[in-house]
């Protein structure tokens, strides 16, 4: 034993009054140590959970049912206009050439706020008439 381990010792039967009450004494240490072990962990897993809150993962490509879940939309939405409205290499990859489908949500974004047919004609209406 070390001199400061003595120190202790003689200090918690000084404080518990001999010693029967140390072995008491000691399982109260070591309890409170691990409460306290246990009581870092939380602060550590709530640090570690507010820091991955704080960051966001952003994914580049989805699955068809999380793309259409992520506008709102059926997810035959998506595949019925696969190939016709949507062109693959834009809008969908086939990873490796597999069957397997993925969506780019920056490219159905663009599509979506791309202006209609209607709308570009009224544009060009309006450009021509202020030339």
């Amino acid at each position: 034993m070390s001199k400061n381990d003595i120190e202790l010792v003689d200090g918690i039967r000084r404080s518990f009054g001999g010693v029967r009450s140390l072995s008491m004494a000691f399982k109260g240490v070591y309890v409170l140590n691990h409460i306290e072990q246990h009581t870092l962990m939380l602060l550590a897993l709530a640090q570690a959970v507010k820091r991955h809150s704080q960051i966001t993962v952003v994914q580049k490509y989805y699955k068809t049912v999380d793309a259409a879940n992520y506008f709102g939309v059926d997810p035959t939405f998506l595949t019925k206009r696969q190939g016709n409205i949507f062109e693959e290499g834009v809008h969908f990859f086939r990873p490796n050439g597999s069957k397997i489908i993925r969506w780019s949500l920056e490219a159905l974004e663009e599509w979506m706020k791309a202006p209609t047919k209607e709308e570009e004609n009224d544009a060009d209406i309006l450009d021509k008439m202020f030339e």
